[in-house]
């Protein structure tokens, strides 16, 4: 192959993840997952695992402390765009159930533990931003989740994580 041909490959290739980059990264509502497309993401990853042998974390998210559903759609608002900036393109971002989730392929869950509290520094800041104050304002709570490791692992984004856990939908503090 000629050096022109790669050259001119190598711009295309360019051009369209950088377009895509910014359509992504342009949208939060976009870029979240419904219920029942991230379950079909959480089966495909499931499916991956068993063929590579490879670990993915899962972290599911809940907002505690908002009062009425106009604070409660600030708070998850502030989340989305905490979780779209601070994860990777590959991270799959939408709802567990009634919680905020995010995917991570190829990430242990001592790595997965990493992002709690950048992504509780990144919501509070996000929070801030719309004029609300950050006391007594609404705190995260999370379950991490490793597969093939299915035992969660409970806590909230300011402390440790404990050793127990209950199912993704249900209690998350301890």
């Amino acid at each position: 192959m000629s050096s022109q041909m790669q050259k001119r490959n190598r711009t295309a290739l360019l051009r369209l993840f950088s377009r895509s980059r910014d359509a992504w990264t342009g949208s939060t509502h976009a870029a979240l997952l419904s219920r029942e497309e991230f379950e079909e993401q959480l089966a495909i990853e499931r499916a991956r695992v068993e063929r590579s042998g490879y670990a993915f974390s899962v972290i599911v998210f809940t907002i505690h402390g908002s009062g009425g559903s106009e604070e409660a759609a600030r708070a998850e608002r502030a989340l989305m765009a905490a979780l779209v900036e601070r994860t990777r393109l590959c991270d799959s971002k939408g709802w567990h159930g009634k919680h905020p989730a995010v995917i991570l392929p190829y990430t242990s869950k001592a790595d997965a533990a990493n992002l709690i509290n950048p992504i509780d520094m990144l919501f509070r800041k996000h929070y801030v931003e719309e004029g609300h104050p950050v006391v007594p304002g609404p705190r995260l709570s999370f379950v991490l989740y490793g597969y093939p490791d299915e035992r969660g692992t409970a806590g909230t984004s300011g402390g440790s994580a404990g050793p127990d856990s209950s199912p993704a939908g249900g209690q998350t503090t301890r």
